[in-house]
């Protein structure tokens, strides 16, 4: 009987570790593929946007957003919603940055410029409120106002011969990897000026392509609020080249309290 047991143990063992590999060769199939597929949609002016697998109405102080889930797993969102942000929002976190040029640092290419979000109200308060409140809502967990009060302003510019772009990345963990406390769960990324051509938004290894329009953000978490572990990169994004005309966002990370 031990005999058995203990060749029961090792048939078990082998079958395990066989599923493991194809589940780590797969997995590195899916990323080489989706690496491809990211260079091939940002250069195709044709490349039209995912369709949405749900469409509903988010309200928030007393005005409706009609809301296009694009990828929904427990560990993985991406949401596109339209008509997010107004232009005086946009024009309040683009006069309170000074832009630097990167080139390069962490795969971005494009203008920078940081800022605290303002305390005590404001339009600026008001926009990164609103999105603490889609996030929280979402994930059913709060964000933590407290630390995440940092915003950015990125303008992509033209290029067509050498169309620069933020490569393919990670806003937080993206290893499914348990969670610690404090570290970075979800984001934003706000449309205040869309590309003519190109300056598409690519998720590489979920296979979600996003054309925005000016106003549009979309949101995507990496964190999984039940079982305490981060996504196991579905959320890798890529913010694609601009190939005419310029693309201006806001970003904004959240962190969990």
């Amino acid at each position: 009987m031990t005999s058995l047991l203990a060749c029961l143990d090792k048939s078990i063992e082998g079958a395990m570790d066989e599923k493991k590999s194809e589940i780590e060769f797969q997995q590195d199939l899916r990323i080489n593929m989706g690496s491809k597929l990211a260079g091939y949609s940002c250069f195709d002016p044709n490349v039209t946007m995912t369709e949405s697998i749900q469409n509903k109405t988010w309200s928030n102080s007393r005005t409706n957003y009609n809301i296009k889930m694009l990828f929904d797993k427990p560990a993985s969102k991406i949401a596109y919603i339209e008509k997010f942000a107004s232009q005086e929002e946009c024009n309040a976190v683009a006069g309170g940055v000074s832009l630097e040029e990167v080139n390069g640092l962490d795969g971005l290419y494009a203008k920078k410029g940081d800022m605290t979000v303002p305390s005590g109200g404001g339009t600026i308060s008001k926009l990164i409120k609103r999105m603490h409140s889609f996030a929280t809502e979402s994930l059913r967990i709060p964000v933590d106002s407290k630390t995440s009060r940092e915003v950015s302003w990125m303008h992509y510019g033209e290029n067509a011969e050498d169309p620069r772009r933020y490569d393919a990345h990670c806003d937080g963990l993206c290893d499914g990897s348990s969670h610690s406390r404090g570290d970075h769960i979800a984001s934003f990324v706000v449309y205040c000026e869309a590309a003519k051509k190109g300056g598409h938004t690519h998720f590489s290894n979920s296979g979600i392509h996003i054309t925005p329009e000016v106003g549009s953000a979309i949101f995507y978490s990496y964190f999984d609020p039940l079982t305490d572990v981060y996504d196991a990169g579905f959320t890798k994004v890529t913010e694609c080249g601009v190939l005419e005309g310029n693309k201006k966002v806001i970003s904004h990370k959240m962190r969990s309290s």
